[in-house]
């Protein structure tokens, strides 16, 4: 969990049951460049997931931010 709370913002839902594709909780992760932030996404699904995930859907929050934000999306069969 430690690795993970290094790479960016965790926050649990903490829901009594867990069950197969319910989402428990989400990380936030932001850098100074969208190649850190996808860097740093790809190692959190990593750690969690135990494997890669070759295709990332992403979204830009906020062009106005300083540095870049982005909604990542998982799940599914990497195609």
């Amino acid at each position: 969990m430690e690795r993970i709370r290094a790479l960016g913002r965790v926050y649990w839902y903490y829901k009594a049951e867990a069950r197969p594709r319910r989402k428990m909780g989400h990380v936030n992760i932001a850098g100074s460049s969208v190649g850190e932030v996808v860097e740093r996404a790809r190692e959190a699904l990593r750690l969690i997931y135990g494997r890669d995930f070759p295709r990332l859907v992403m979204r830009e929050l906020s062009p106005a931010q300083p540095r870049p934000v982005l909604y990542l999306t998982s799940g599914g069969t990497p195609r």
